[in-house]
């Protein structure tokens, strides 16, 4: 099981007053404005390239020495093979710095590890759409064996001529997400389950039915997104999660990775934080990043 770790949006007043905004809209049922004025949002989103409240600035261990944002009571590693981007930066929770091999070894074992995923402005448009009530949808691709000229998102055809990978039930005609099937696997969304109900009150989910779970995927999602838009990326879990029968860790070499249910993973993944509120933590989602 692989979780996201997304940096806490530091424009949570804007985003509520443009939900409420977009509310409005779509209660005249006026959906194309609500989804123009989605994309100009998320289209109005800064990069952040200075220390906030949430997080600090660390520069990678390349000549480039690339930017990195690092949540608040995390640290990044300074040890060759975990200080570069380009291999793979590697942040630990806890503020005791990372700076010797020897100190790694330990931290491997006892210390939560995220490794930083960077993610373009051209790669993140791969990942999300928006349709025409305003509401963002992951784009799933399926990859196959053979590679073609490129991708026709308006179509929703072609094949990427690297990756193999082609749109899965998608398409986005003048700009505008369809999600093609509404029986087919799609981002955010749960199974159409008779005994999600019992499994929700079995593992303590927050929600009380599946409409309500939904509905706080659907803001998870969009939060993620929006994350990755201000910071230019996410933390995904280094390792498999782990301490699935107790205390749920991202470390070294922890077995305890089995015998869970989806619902029990998803609610131990909303814990890791801790007490953190400069973070996020979740499941993955399952859009894909196409990487040229």
């Amino acid at each position: 099981m692989l979780l996201i770790i997304a940096l806490v949006n530091g424009k949570e007043n804007v985003n509520s007053e443009k939900g409420e905004e977009i509310g409005k809209t779509q209660s005249e049922n006026n959906e194309l404005r609500a989804m123009e004025e989605r994309k100009a949002y998320m289209q109005s989103i800064q990069l952040v390239t200075e220390n906030n409240e949430y997080m600090h600035m660390e520069e990678d261990a390349s000549e480039q020495k690339v930017k990195v944002p690092v949540p608040n009571g995390y640290v990044g590693s300074d040890v060759a093979g975990e200080n570069t981007v380009a291999g793979g930066y590697v942040i630990y929770e806890g503020t005791d710095p990372v700076d010797t091999e020897e100190k790694a070894k330990e931290a491997r074992k006892t210390r939560n590890q995220y490794v930083w995923v960077p993610v373009s402005e051209e790669q993140l448009k791969q990942m999300y759409g928006v349709d025409e009530k305003g509401k963002l949808w992951g784009k799933l691709y399926d990859f196959t064996t053979n590679t073609g000229t490129g991708i026709n998102a308006e179509t929703g055809t072609g094949v990427d001529p690297v990756t193999g990978a082609k749109p899965y039930y998608w398409k986005e005609p003048n700009g505008i997400i369809n999600v093609t099937s509404s029986t087919s696997h799609r981002e955010p969304d749960i199974l159409k389950d008779s005994d999600i109900p019992s499994y929700l009150r079995r593992y303590g989910a927050r929600a009380e039915s599946t409409e309500e779970m939904l509905m706080d995927l659907e803001k998870e999602f969009e939060t993620s997104i929006e994350s990755i838009a201000q910071y230019g990326g996410f933390y995904i879990g280094r390792y498999e999660t782990g301490g699935l029968s107790g205390e749920t860790v991202v470390r070294r070499m922890d077995t305890d990775i089995s015998n869970q249910t989806w619902y029990s993973m998803y609610e131990k993944c909303k814990k890791l934080r801790g007490a953190n509120e400069n973070v996020v933590t979740s499941m993955i989602f399952g859009s894909r990043l196409i990487e040229h």
